[in-house]
C-alpha cells in the first residue's frame, strides 16, 4: 500500500517542527542529510507556513552558497566546529525571536491532516474526513 500524501506531509511537518524546536535549522539540516528538502519546502508551502518557509529557504540557500562547508558539516560529527552551522544557529535565533512558529502558522493543517490520515488508513477517501 502506497503512503498517503497526507502521511508524508504530517511526517515531514513533525520532523521539521521537532528538529527546529530542539536544535534550530542547523539540527534540521544536519539530520536531514540532504534528504527530503524539496518535500519539506512543499509541505511548508501547502501548510501554509510562510514564516517557517522563509527561514527554511534562507537556510537552504546558505547551504547551496557554500557547498564545501555544507558537505563538511553533514559529513562530520555534529559537535565539530563549522562556520555554516554557526550561521544556521544565528538564523535559528532570528526565527525564534522574530517569526511566528510553524505550529502556530500551520495550526489548521496540523489539525486537519490526522483525520485525513485516519480515513485513509480506514480505507475511505481522504476527502471524506476533511
Amino acid at each position: 500500500m502506497k503512503a498517503s500524501p497526507d502521511i508524508t506531509a504530517i511526517l515531514l511537518a513533525h520532523f521539521f517542527f521537532e528538529q527546529v524546536e530542539r536544535g534550530g535549522f542547523a539540527q534540521l539540516i544536519y539530520n536531514a542529510q540532504g534528504e527530503n528538502l524539496q518535500q519539506i519546502e512543499q509541505m511548508l508551502r501547502d501548510a501554509p507556513a510562510p514564516e517557517a518557509l522563509r527561514f527554511f529557504v534562507q537556510a537552504i540557500r546558505m547551504c547551496f552558497e557554500d557547498k564545501l562547508t555544507y558537505h563538511q558539516f553533514i559529513s562530520n560529527p555534529y559537535m565539530d566546529h563549522n562556520d555554516l552551522k554557526e550561521r544556521l544557529h544565528m538564523l535559528s535565533m532570528q526565527y525564534a525571536f522574530n517569526a511566528t512558529w510553524f505550529d502556530e502558522e500551520a495550526e489548521q493543517f496540523l489539525q486537519a491532516t490526522p483525520a485525513r490520515v485516519a480515513a485513509w488508513m480506514a480505507g475511505s477517501t481522504p476527502d471524506a474526513a476533511a
